[in-house]
């Protein structure tokens, strides 16, 4: 054994190629108890690969993409399955092969509405919960990611103005949405889960704006309501839900014996970044007894703001109607609840019956502890915000000038 230990620290040292192409799975942790050396050379190489990825990310003479047409893409990468398993440096080769034709999206010269760019603090607490390959379902299978999970929902909570409450976390904006149907139905119709639709007597039915996120008919789709019964209210020449066409809505769906039950309000539509009227929605919604859920993915780094933030959330006026989800924030007239989401989607708040959708930073891996990356992403996604906020009430610059002044008052947050 020391004479393979002996050969394996030779070739690390002076030939390294020649370890990859020699070696294969079999010679690494676990599979091999000796396989300190080869899995150890392994992994630096790959993250040699990483690395190179990072400078060419913010290096400004480098290419956003290195754009191949599908065609040529196929003839540039090896995507055939092969029988046997190949030796560690192929697999070395195909990672730098795969970012040599990604989008940088880290790239100062690239802009985007969804991917944010890269954060390298973040980027290190993905190695760090990937290596620790565990989950967030108890307290036994991840004690440090359980107890900080905790701490930063509460700080979350904290920075929009909210002491107490509880809170989740859901991978994106469109599963947000759907928690807040779920508990608006459970909520008002508590024995729905063991009898169906059948109890009821009548069809349920939903509302939400003509110009919502198409997530929001999903929810009728996935849940038995069928998107026939999620009824879209128009909107006005600037996007936002007519509230004399939601009542006659609600009145007419009720005059067929139906149950109206649920109303999807957008803070910040999709295309025109459109507020529905929160005050008059919620009366109607207390005059017929009706769940509200606010879908503020776009628009709900308001809550940020003392000035502009709606003062139902400012905890300076005391709730009169039940508001039920804030993407989600919902609320129970009793005691406050907060079912915050996870991946960056800020949550469903709950505190009667309203329901929130903060901000949808999507992250794929819903089940893994991110909780050592997101306080610190987080915040930086907040100031991040909070900077584009000020950038466009301030000016009427063009987009790119205005992204370009929102990077730099980004900075400074970042470094007070």
């Amino acid at each position: 054994m020391a004479l393979y230990v002996n050969f394996c620290r030779f070739a690390q040292n002076f030939l390294p190629e020649v370890v990859g192409y020699f070696y294969k799975i079999s010679y690494l942790y676990p599979h091999d108890r000796n396989g300190a050396v080869v899995t150890e050379t392994m992994l630096k190489q790959l993250t040699d690969v990483l690395i190179d990825f990072v400078h060419e990310t913010n290096d400004r003479k480098c290419k956003v993409l290195d754009f191949q047409h599908p065609e040529e893409m196929k003839k540039l990468l090896d995507l055939d399955i092969p029988e046997e398993g190949l030796p560690l440096q192929t697999l070395i080769d195909d990672c730098a092969l795969t970012l040599k034709y990604q989008v940088r999206t880290g790239h100062p010269h690239f802009f985007n509405q969804l991917s944010c760019g890269l954060d390298l603090v973040s980027m290190a607490g993905e190695w760090l919960t990937a290596t620790a390959n565990t989950n967030m379902f108890t307290y036994e299978i991840a004690p440090v990611f359980i107890l900080m999970e905790s701490v930063v929902l509460a700080k979350m909570r904290e920075i929009i103005g909210w002491n107490g409450g509880d809170s989740i976390l859901a991978p994106g904006g469109s599963i947000s949405n759907l928690y807040a149907f779920l508990a608006a139905r459970h909520h008002m119709f508590p024995n729905y889960k063991e009898k169906g639709q059948a109890a009821l007597g009548a069809q349920l039915v939903m509302f939400t704006s003509d110009q919502c996120h198409y997530s929001v008919k999903s929810c009728a789709a996935v849940c038995g309501l069928g998107t026939d019964n999620c009824v879209e209210v128009p909107s006005d020449e600037q996007g936002r839900m007519i509230v004399s066409e939601l009542e006659r809505l609600v009145k007419e769906r009720k005059a067929k014996g139906q149950i109206p039950f649920f109303v999807n309000c957008t803070s910040g539509t999709t295309v025109l970044g459109a507020f529905d009227p929160i005050n008059p929605i919620a009366d109607i919604c207390q005059k017929y007894n009706m769940w509200l859920h606010i879908d503020a993915a776009w628009g709900g780094g308001l809550l940020l703001s003392k000035k502009y933030r709606h003062p139902r959330f400012s905890g300076r006026i005391t709730l009169q109607i039940p508001l039920g989800s804030l993407t989600e924030c919902t609320y129970k007239r009793r005691k406050p609840r907060c079912t915050l989401q996870r991946g960056f989607s800020f949550g469903i708040f709950q505190f009667g019956t309203i329901s929130f959708k903060l901000f949808a930073f999507s992250h794929p891996k819903s089940t893994h502890s991110d909780s050592f990356e997101s306080c610190q992403q987080y915040i930086k996604y907040l100031l991040k915000f909070n900077a584009i906020l000020g950038t466009f009430r301030s000016s009427h610059m063009c987009p790119k000038m205005a992204m370009r002044k929102m990077q730099n008052k980004f900075l400074i947050n970042l470094q007070k």
